[in-house]
């Protein structure tokens, strides 16, 4: 009896470590095909950045795989004049929007974790920014400045 439970346990210990090992050398296939976007655009005042990391899930596209970032950052010095403003920033299939302050180094920035369904930016895509700040307003678009799409 006690022979029989040594065998079931180094069994298990055998069969538990090829089913690690299998999940991680998935993740790692997974990895290979990750593709980030980057695009970039700038007014007088103000510049953006919006990036998102999407994988490959099979020959006709890409899915979602967690991260978009949307980075506008105050070009001036005394960031405290611009206060609470309101942004926009899409593309037509994803936006951004709202009364903010920026960060103590004039940034604001949206990290946004998205599970499932289709990337939401293609390379041809054009992002419009607009940002009003004290009764001021500055428009801008972000072009693809970036594609490293890992080929297989």
């Amino acid at each position: 009896m006690k022979n029989l439970i040594k065998i079931i346990a180094i069994i298990s210990i055998i069969g538990l470590s090829v089913f690690i090992y299998g999940c991680n050398k998935n993740q790692e296939v997974a990895e290979s095909n990750i593709r980030t976007l980057t695009f970039q655009g700038e007014s007088e005042n103000w510049i953006g950045s919006y990036s998102e990391e999407s994988y490959k899930t099979n020959d006709d596209g890409y899915k979602h795989r967690s991260i978009e970032r949307l980075l506008i950052k105050y070009k001036g010095t005394d960031i405290d004049k611009v206060g609470v403003f309101y942004y926009e920033c899409g593309n037509g299939r994803t936006q951004f929007l709202g009364n903010v302050t920026l960060n103590n180094n004039g940034t604001l920035k949206i990290v946004d974790g998205l599970n499932g369904g289709f990337s939401l930016a293609l390379e041809n895509d054009i992002f419009t920014v607009t940002v009003k700040w004290k009764e001021k307003e500055e428009s801008f678009v972000m072009h693809l400045v970036d594609d490293n799409t890992n080929d297989i």
